[in-house]
């Protein structure tokens, strides 16, 4: 809301392109853009909600490199999400998350949602196994209690009710999150510490 109309879009962009790696935005036509980000660092974590944003975000060829051994774990609310990554698609359903890999060109379209909770996890051997165990693109549901432990947790974080006082409990916070992420998509004990 501070920055001018026509700047909003460009400042969104780069923000979150500045978190997450280079994922572009592309706002949807017609649309007023107000975008809002709540995020938080880990080691090896970085949580990050986006309010309101009407838009696509896509994830391209030429970043690759940079992100070649994270996933990215993506939550809608407010509404059903699709999202592909080559010739795979899902809808992923409004609370329910899935698993993307950051190493391949993706897409997700956020234009009927209210929220969308992001996890991006930078580990090379969950990577692997989410490769590995089949996890990328499979739905987990809402109603998991796998899910609804790491979401909470997740929201303490982003809220500020955890206390990150020292380097110590932010590494610990990102085991946790690597963790319960892990034991949702079946890769227990495929992250690193």
């Amino acid at each position: 809301a501070k920055f001018p109309a026509a700047q909003r879009t460009d400042a969104f962009r780069s923000a979150f392109a500045g978190m997450m790696g280079g994922i572009d935005i592309e706002p949807a036509a017609g649309r007023s853009f107000a975008g809002r980000i709540v995020h938080c660092a880990l080691p090896g974590a970085l949580l990050a909600t986006c309010f309101g944003v009407p838009a696509r975000f896509r994830g391209s060829a030429t970043d690759v490199s940079e992100r070649a051994g994270a996933v990215l774990l993506l939550r809608p609310v407010g509404g059903a999400m699709p999202v592909r990554q080559g010739r795979r698609e899902l809808v992923i359903a409004p609370g329910d998350a899935a698993l993307l890999s950051l190493a391949a060109p993706f897409e997700y379209d956020a234009t009927g949602t209210t929220r969308v909770d992001h996890l991006r996890i930078s580990a090379p051997t969950v990577a692997r196994g989410a490769h590995r165990n089949g996890a990328l693109l499979r739905p987990s549901a809402a109603s998991d209690n796998r899910l609804l432990l790491l979401a909470h947790y997740a929201g303490a974080l982003l809220q500020g009710m955890i206390p990150l006082e020292s380097e110590r409990h932010a590494r610990l916070a990102g085991n946790h999150i690597r963790d319960l992420a892990s034991v949702l998509f079946g890769l227990d004990d495929a992250h690193e510490r």
